[in-house]
């Protein structure tokens, strides 16, 4: 993904480039290495357990990101912002359930 994000990112970012300090490359540093170890530890858990189990795990990450705003850049969520994590949640929420059901009789039919 790197690949392909760095190139287009850096024709949007050039008019602006300031070259970083060496402290905004060490927090570049830690920023990259916290977010292979997140992606490579999400990646096992995907191997270990079943998506309907982990995709909702997945869309904290929309509270986490809009608690960083709050305290970060003091963002305050609008009502869109509401409106999508409420919907995003819902269908999460009916998707495992419903999955949960299914895999309910599946395992019933087949003696499980």
């Amino acid at each position: 993904m790197s690949v392909v994000v760095a190139p287009a990112t850096l024709i949007a970012a050039i008019p602006f480039w300031q070259t970083p300090t060496l402290a905004q490359l060490g927090l570049m540093a830690v920023m990259a290495g916290l977010g292979t170890g997140g992606f490579l530890l999400f990646t096992r858990a995907f191997k270990e357990a079943e998506v309907t189990v982990l995709a909702p795990v997945n869309f904290t990450g929309l509270i986490w990101s809009a608690i960083f705003g709050y305290f970060a850049f003091a963002e305050i969520p609008d009502a869109w912002t509401w409106v999508g994590g409420a919907m995003i949640f819902s269908a999460t929420s009916y998707i495992t359930y419903r999955e949960r059901r299914r895999q309910g009789r599946s395992q019933h039919r087949n003696g499980g």
